[in-house]
């Protein structure tokens, strides 16, 4: 297994959230953990945006918006897929 690590210095930009509402139960924790990983390394509530997107299929798109405003330092996307009655996944 490879093992990254980065180095984050808190250039003080905006970082948005992107937060499937799908699966609320447990997004809800993700993006708590989120914010709260992020006021550790000293950024501030009015420097972080979450958008919450209807579902995992959404998030992408959504980034995609983001990253072509140029107004986020950071994009950090969330979400939950659990197997359930509706396959949201490949069968191989």
């Amino acid at each position: 297994m490879t093992e990254y690590t980065g180095n984050f210095t808190n250039t003080h930009g905006k970082i948005a959230i992107i937060i499937a509402k799908f699966n609320e139960i447990v997004t809800k924790n993700l993006v708590r953990g989120a914010k709260e990983t992020l006021h550790q390394f000293g950024i501030q509530d009015d420097e972080i945006d979450v958008i919450w997107v209807p579902g995992a299929f959404e998030i992408g798109f959504t980034a995609q918006k983001l990253i072509k405003s140029d107004k986020y330092a950071g994009i950090m996307t969330l979400g939950a897929v659990i197997k359930g009655e509706t396959d949201h996944y490949a069968k191989t």
